[in-house]
């Protein structure tokens, strides 16, 4: 299934049972592997961020992700998800 960026820009996150998690607000990619690494979900403007790893997603339906049920008991992911990651900086030239 193709996804655009758009689609998974604001999508909503529950887990497995329901809870509300937010919306992808970021999405991270490999760039080697041209592959999402992880999502980042806020609730609002001034929540806190969850980092959530592709591992971490257990089915993408119309206009949800669903996580584990064990991410509902996470304030932060940002430490984990980060620690091992160095950031690229990526250059696209106009067509």
């Amino acid at each position: 299934m193709n996804v655009s960026f758009q689609q998974l820009k604001g999508c909503r996150v529950e887990t497995v049972s329901g809870m509300f998690l937010g919306k992808v607000s970021t999405i991270f990619f490999e760039t080697d592997g041209q592959l999402i690494t992880h999502y980042v979900v806020k609730k609002g403007f001034f929540s806190e961020s969850k980092h959530i790893s592709r591992e971490q997603i257990v089915r993408f339906s119309e206009n949800i992700l669903l996580v584990d049920d064990t991410l509902s008991s996470v304030s932060s992911l940002e430490e984990q998800m980060l620690s091992g990651i160095q950031s690229e900086a990526l250059v696209m030239d106009e067509v």
